[in-house]
């Protein structure tokens, strides 16, 4: 496999893991994480380490695994990953089996530790991929039903409006998301973890 991510999973083993708070919640995974700019302001009352890099797909998540992601003390894992495997036509059933070979990894180390994966998100770029984004997520939820401290979070549907793409969700790119898309995923993300909306806690 083409060592294309080298330099920055370094730098980012060498810039967040040395001094990383224990017991955080690790978010790992591709660019749609990486780019959550104002993850720790969105989630506030709990410490977060954003380990998503590039443009990955899952083998790479794997790849790097024991670079980043086991090297932690994880509280929780979030995991979002996958975009990337059906831009490169990668089958459901083989993302799934990718999924898979990664969770395998999570379960010898973190038995214990609650991993959550997100959905794959319903960009317009990848329109024409929906019902492939939507078979993928299928199987997922499916895979992960019943098992314990493993879960399925739905950001897909909320990001629809009958059942179309949601542009102003977007950047001018059309794959990553704007502030809007953002809060969509902070608000399903907070209740996954059991917080309260931001104006409630505001306000106690």
């Amino acid at each position: 496999m083409e060592d294309e991510f080298r330099e920055e999973v370094t730098a980012l083993a060498a810039q967040k893991l040395k001094n990383h708070t224990e017991n955080p919640i690790v978010f790992y995974g591709s660019s749609s994480f990486r780019l959550w700019e104002t993850l720790q302001q969105d989630i506030p009352e709990l410490t977060c380490l954003n380990l998503a890099f590039g443009g990955s797909q899952i083998i790479h998540c794997i790849k790097y695994y024991e670079e980043l992601l086991g090297k932690t003390q994880p509280q929780k894992i979030m995991f979002y990953c996958g975009d990337n495997d059906i831009a490169e036509d990668i089958a459901p059933e083989e993302i799934l089996m990718r999924f898979q070979s990664f969770l395998e990894k999570v379960d010898r180390q973190f038995p214990e530790v609650p991993l959550t994966f997100l959905s794959i998100k319903p960009s317009p770029i990848r329109a024409e991929k929906l019902d492939v984004i939507q078979r993928t997520n299928q199987l997922t939820e499916a895979f992960l039903r019943d098992k314990p401290l493993r879960y399925f979070l739905d950001i897909h549907n909320p990001m629809l409006e009958n059942t179309a793409v949601r542009p102003e969700l977007f950047t001018e790119d059309e794959l990553h998301m704007n502030e809007q898309g953002y809060s969509i995923w902070a608000s399903i993300v907070r209740e996954h973890l059991g917080l309260e909306a931001p104006d409630l806690v505001e306000n106690n």
